[in-house]
């Protein structure tokens, strides 16, 4: 299901009529993938992800990070939430006391946002516009065509650019 709503979509682009719904709500779903795969998700969502750590955190992939469920080593039994940091911006899990990590842990998690942050939800609305504008001033092109355009960045608005940076895993891909 979509956080952005087809009906505040065409408000934003100033559509009123229904011809294009379905259109648009392609759109929309490539938008948010766009946005998804570039900073995480929109919503709440709990992850079982398998880390290789050597170091002194684990690295998780989503995020921002709500809750950690478990950490568990693959030939161990689980550790103790307790005595782990988790800077919930960055993904990272760390020792409260020091320590590293060593092997493949096993991680369940949360992550996402309890409130999408306005200026991601205007981001992908324009990435919507975006798509839609390239689309009525394209050649005769079929709409699944058009919504691949999103996942290049460099065919991006420099405004979408510039949020999406801001919510970017610095040093982390």
């Amino acid at each position: 299901m979509s956080v952005l709503q087809l009906a505040e979509v065409k408000t934003h682009l100033k559509i009123t009529v229904s011809t294009y719904d379905v259109e648009l709500q392609r759109y929309i779903d490539s938008a948010e993938a766009v946005v998804r795969a570039r900073v995480g998700g929109f919503t709440p969502t709990t992850y079982t992800e398998r880390v290789s750590a050597e170091g002194d955190h684990l690295v998780l992939r989503h995020f921002p990070i709500i809750s950690l469920t478990s950490v568990t080593p693959i030939s161990s039994t689980a550790l103790e939430l307790d005595d782990l940091y988790i800077d919930q911006e960055s993904g990272l899990v760390s020792w409260l006391g020091g320590g590293e990590f060593c092997g493949l842990f096993d991680v369940v998690y949360s992550a996402g946002y309890q409130r999408p942050p306005a200026d991601l939800l205007h981001a992908a609305k324009e990435i919507v516009r975006h798509l839609w504008e390239t689309e009525q001033r394209g050649p005769n092109r079929r709409a699944g065509e058009v919504a691949d355009l999103a996942l290049m960045s460099n065919a991006l608005p420099m405004s979408v650019e510039t949020v999406l940076r801001h919510y970017e895993q610095v040093g982390f891909a």
